[in-house]
């Protein structure tokens, strides 16, 4: 996934749960993005882009960005070594 500045917190949330890791929401909680939390936001989650959230409460959108992308890197690298194991335990059987 590649986040930028117009990436919303819906995609960001959909994207966590697509590869099922923790560690990219608590990125976010990291980082005090308060939408996550915020009742209302709930209804336009589909709508806050994540670079206007950081901008209204000065966080830094770079870091996070980099930080999301390293988790969905290392996420993706997990998953091609399991699945390269696997195939090569198939293959000793």
């Amino acid at each position: 996934m590649k986040i930028t500045q117009k990436t919303t917190l819906g995609d960001l949330l959909k994207e966590a749960e697509r590869i099922n890791e923790p560690r990219f929401f608590k990125t976010l909680q990291k980082h005090k993005v308060p939408c996550l939390f915020c009742p209302m936001a709930e209804f336009e989650m589909k709508k806050l882009e994540i670079g206007r959230v950081c901008k209204m409460y000065g966080l830094d959108f770079k870091k996070i960005r980099e930080e999301l992308e390293e988790v969905v890197l290392k996420n993706q690298k997990g998953r091609k070594l399991k699945r390269f194991s696997a195939a090569n335990n198939k293959k000793l059987k």
